[in-house]
């Protein structure tokens, strides 16, 4: 039985999502990030995903497949993002959907004459984690710009008090700073914004450093999220993050 069967069959004992979490170990969508945006009477959505792959070969295709509705539909081919922990790629999928639609969407991974699929998923407003994490960077760049670097990661909501911190080195982390991120109760982005938290329970923090000197060339980062007594981390699966100028 493949992985679209299986798939298909829990679907209809009610255990849809479990069933791709244990299915798709060479597929797993890891995040979206919906913002609804305006602009001189013009309305849509810009829409984010992270997908992380088992590298099983080095010609490969990531494609998300977006529908409303109407049943119509919207194929969005993802581009290599970068490495994850051993034997994973992530690849990010960007697009502009008609805005005050419903969609949901499926994921397509190609590799090695064979298909991998996840699907079902619903297009929250906000961001949305899916990889099992209670925190996740969203909108991520792999540039900074000037002396500049941002930082917006989404965390679960599960504790009232709670610390979410980027921790970042210009050399490799032989040395190690720190940056406590903020609370955004309405985060803007582009034209439009999300309030947090979300419907689902997800917040965004977000914070900026400054002043980077010029012999930071590369900046590597990753997340911690301090919630009842517990620390989580996003370290992109292992590998951190990274940004370069």
């Amino acid at each position: 039985m493949n992985v679209l069967q299986r798939m298909a069959l829990c679907s209809l004992s009610g255990l849809f999502f479990w069933t791709v979490a244990e299915a798709a170990d060479e597929l797993t969508l890891v995040s979206t990030m919906n913002v609804p945006m305006s602009k001189y009477g013009m309305v849509w959505q810009s829409t984010q995903a992270r997908v992380r792959v088992k590298n099983l070969a080095y010609e490969k295709s990531v494609t998300l497949v977006f529908k409303d509705a109407d049943g119509q539909s919207l194929e969005v081919p993802a581009t290599y993002y970068g490495p994850a922990d051993q034997g994973y790629e992530i690849w990010e999928a960007w697009t502009n959907l008609s805005s005050g639609k419903p969609y949901t969407f499926d994921v397509s991974y190609d590799v090695a004459g064979r298909n991998y699929g996840a699907g079902g998923f619903e297009l929250k407003s906000g961001p949305m984690l899916f990889a099992g994490q209670n925190v996740q960077q969203v909108l991520g760049s792999k540039q900074f710009y000037g002396s500049y670097a941002t930082f917006t990661v989404a965390v679960l909501n599960i504790g009232w008090q709670k610390n979410v911190t980027a921790h970042y080195s210009c050399d490799g982390f032989r040395s190690e700073d720190r940056l406590p991120l903020s609370f955004q109760p309405q985060f803007s982005y582009g034209y439009g914004y999300v309030s947090s938290p979300t419907a689902e329970g997800f917040e965004i923090w977000s914070g900026s450093l400054g002043n980077l000197p010029e012999s930071c060339s590369v900046l590597n980062y990753y997340f911690t999220y301090d919630v009842n007594g517990q620390r989580y981390a996003d370290t992109n699966f292992g590998v951190n993050y990274v940004m370069s100028r």
